[in-house]
């Protein structure tokens, strides 16, 4: 797959990705402007310092910017370090003999989508999501990418029938200090946990309509709770087999 497949709009034609710069100051408005249909030129927006992408039936949440694509980068390496695999599922066999074609939900970041396709260069990878906030230049040959918004639906043939032996895996991650992890790990954890607070500032703004005095007291609150108290999130993979 070369170069010219690194990015494809549903169609197959060429993305042509514009941004507009737009200083928004009514909250109200901010709850609406992913609610209407959006022209090219409505397709970015800067609020309050980050790029957001609007698309037709999805909620403003996370931007799409790069400190957010390094932020979700830092989150697919620690995931990793939790489960100590890339999946769970008992594919390396079928990725390594090659044929294998492998849908990437939600590629944000493009950490997942790279490292595993160097892996095992005989399968195919494809990786989709609203926006594009990763260099496509760094994608192998036997890697792509579709800017498509999922919440339309998949544009490809649905072949999830009859899933069985389903699992489910979870792992514990503290965030206290209290635990055996070195000094450094606990540290990366704990800045990873304040910058996806960080990452919520703008829709959690217009959801509860705080100012950024009262955001930035509620991330030192946590930061203080991480600090003294037992605090752990539980993480989980769920998969199956055709």
């Amino acid at each position: 797959m070369g170069q010219s497949l690194k990015k494809l709009s549903k169609n197959g034609a060429p993305k042509i990705e514009v941004k507009n710069e737009v200083n928004e100051k009514d909250l109200k408005h901010n709850k609406e402007i992913c609610l209407k249909p959006l022209s090219a030129l409505e397709a970015y927006r800067f609020i309050q310092g980050r790029k957001f992408r609007l698309a037709p039936n999805v909620a403003l949440t996370l931007p799409s910017d790069n400190e957010e694509a390094l932020r979700f980068n830092d989150s697919i390496k620690l995931l990793k370090n939790i489960f100590d695999s890339d999946y769970s599922a008992p594919v390396t066999k079928l990725l390594t003999c090659g044929g294998a074609r492998v849908l990437e939900i939600g590629t944000a970041g493009g950490s997942w989508l790279n490292e595993i396709s160097i892996k095992f260069p005989m399968s195919i990878f494809l990786g989709m999501d609203v926006s594009t906030i990763f260099n496509l230049d760094c994608l192998p040959e036997n890697c792509a990418f579709l800017e498509h918004n999922y919440h339309d639906g998949i544009p490809f043939p649905d072949d999830r029938l009859n899933i069985k032996n389903i699992q489910v895996v979870e792992r514990p991650l503290s965030l206290s200090r209290r635990n055996a992890m070195t000094g450094d790990q606990m540290i990366g954890e704990q800045n990873l946990l304040l910058k996806t607070v960080e990452a919520y500032r703008v829709i959690m703004k217009v959801a509860i309509g705080c100012t950024d005095e009262e955001y930035d007291k509620l991330k030192r609150d946590i930061a203080m709770e991480v600090e003294n108290i037992h605090m752990y999130i539980k993480c989980i993979k769920t998969f199956g087999q055709k």
